[in-house]
């Protein structure tokens, strides 16, 4: 039981770690316009100025972050599958409230979400069952 715990831990804080490496790489590709960010109007200027593409390597960071998260889980666990949807689920879960904290353009929420469940499948799928 605690290997389990432990995984699932685990990959939540490998999933964030890539979230996290994976917008600061897309912020150094494309930087977000100066201002004060505790803001919500800037917030919400910054988010339509910022190009689509940006944004769809946004929803691939959380793809990855779903993909990598889970297969840490899943070989820390010992266990195929549900795991990995477990970080994916919690990742479902941030991406609905950055969803509802910033305004986004409405293909992205269903982007991301599918670019989640992917990688979620994908990391349970590839791990052995012990």
């Amino acid at each position: 039981m605690i290997r389990k715990i432990m995984g699932v831990v685990a990959g939540v804080v490998v999933a964030m770690a890539v979230t996290m490496g994976s917008q600061a790489g897309i912020h150094l590709l494309y930087p977000p316009p100066p201002g004060d960010y505790m803001d919500p109007a800037v917030q919400a200027a910054a988010m339509a100025q910022a190009p689509a593409i940006s944004l769809v390597l946004v929803a691939v960071g959380y793809g990855l972050a779903a993909l990598i998260g889970g297969l840490v889980a899943c070989m820390i666990a010992r266990r195929r599958g549900w795991p990995s949807w477990i970080i994916g689920g919690l990742l479902v879960l941030g991406t609905v409230m950055n969803i509802i904290m910033l305004p986004h353009p409405i293909w992205f929420g269903p982007l991301a979400i599918g670019l989640i469940a992917l990688g979620s499948w994908l990391g349970g799928r590839a791990t052995r069952a012990n």
